[in-house]
């Protein structure tokens, strides 16, 4: 095979991909970042090499941080974060 046909076939490939990559992120929102958590958390047990946990760290989640339930959001009553004309906490 000749160097033009690789890399056309390799061109062709990586549209292949991008295109099935776009449809899934479409067709189904929730998948990828269940796949994401779930390759992470293969990727981060001891045993496995220190390059493949660094991956795992890199495609791990961010850590969601859980505000309280307060009508301002979980500024816990402080009055800077409230607009003028609001009314205080009780």
């Amino acid at each position: 095979m000749s160097a033009g046909l690789v890399v056309q076939w390799t061109v062709v490939a990586i549209a292949v991909v991008a295109s099935v990559v776009h449809l899934v992120r479409l067709q189904a929102p929730g998948l990828g970042p269940k796949l994401r958590r779930r390759l992470a958390i293969v990727l981060l047990r001891p045993a496995r090499g220190r390059l493949l946990r660094r991956l795992g760290r890199r495609l791990a989640p961010a850590p969601s941080v859980r505000m309280p339930a307060t009508p301002c959001g979980g500024c816990a009553g402080r009055r800077d974060c409230a607009p003028a004309d609001a009314p205080p906490h009780a």
